[in-house]
């Protein structure tokens, strides 16, 4: 696989090649023989194997500036299609960047149409030495061992996963309740409330290769637990219960066998906290 640096040294290359082809250099402005600015035109540009806003890097140099009004080019990424308004001379040079940019290098992106499967997994963690663990399936083992080496916490227990269907373009959301986290809670609470989305997915599922999945991922939690734990582990205070809302909201991109932490959240006095680990599978693996 191409490094960034090989990459970017052959855009330039790429740009400097296009702009020389293309009446000697592409202006940034085009003028008629009577000194009169010639007509923007606009193209759409619709791509097959590399993403639109990978493009953006060699065509913003192409690019009419900020003061020819009118000029536009914006890349989307769940269309697949590159959007231009601009001088002629600098359209047909973009053009170009794009026909030798978009060589099948890898699958087309027309596979990412193909859906995954995404799994939620929620782990419970505690400072505490009583704290009941449960047996983490295989695929996880792995990534809770990390965990242990890199976090404070002592404990951990696997609570559940969440299985949700993925196609790239089409939000997903859900919610719904859970078993409690912490049986050291109050015996009166109610389960565990979640709710979850899956924005703006892209999904790639070459016929070779690992699938992958870029997406925007939220994650909220109502839940109950004992909020001094440590003081009710020295004896020092009677338990005291309390709830609360935990959140958690970033982009991630990861690939299929590859489970990735997406969030660690603390809970009551920060001695728990609630972790969720991202994976996908490809529907009917």
């Amino acid at each position: 696989m191409k490094s960034k640096l090989s990459v970017t040294a052959f855009v330039v290359a790429l740009i400097l090649s296009v702009v020389s082809v293309v009446q000697g250099q592409a202006p940034k402005t085009s003028a008629t023989e009577q000194g009169k600015p010639s007509p923007m035109i606009s193209r759409v540009f619709v791509v097959g194997h590399v993403l639109p806003s990978d493009l953006l890097k060699a065509l913003l140099p192409l690019a009419s500036t900020g003061d020819a009004r009118g000029a536009m080019l914006v890349a989307n990424d769940k269309t697949l299609a590159v959007s231009v308004r601009d001088y002629p001379e600098n359209v047909a040079a973009m053009e170009a960047v794009i026909r030798l940019l978009d060589k099948p290098e890898r699958a087309p992106l027309a596979a990412t149409r193909a859906a995954v499967e995404v799994q939620i997994s929620i782990i419970a963690a505690s400072q505490d030495d009583g704290f009941a663990e449960t047996p983490v399936p295989p695929a996880l083992s792995n990534v809770v061992e990390q965990l242990r080496r890199t976090l404070t916490f002592k404990r951990y227990r696997y609570v559940t996963t969440l299985t949700q269907r993925v196609q790239s373009g089409a939000d997903a959301r859900a919610s719904g309740a859970i078993a409690k986290f912490y049986p050291d809670g109050p015996p009166t609470s109610r389960p565990e409330h979640y709710e979850y989305a899956l924005r703006n997915p892209l999904v790639m599922v070459p016929e070779s290769g690992l699938a992958s999945i870029r997406v925007d991922f939220d994650f909220a939690l109502m839940m109950s637990y004992l909020a001094n734990l440590l003081e009710v582990t020295a004896g020092t205070q009677p338990p005291k219960f309390a709830s609360g809302q935990i959140s958690m909201s970033t982009p991630v991109t990861f690939r299929e066998g590859e489970p990735t932490v997406v969030g660690t959240s603390r809970a009551g006095d920060g001695s728990q906290a609630v972790i969720v680990i991202l994976s996908i599978r490809r529907i009917g693996a």
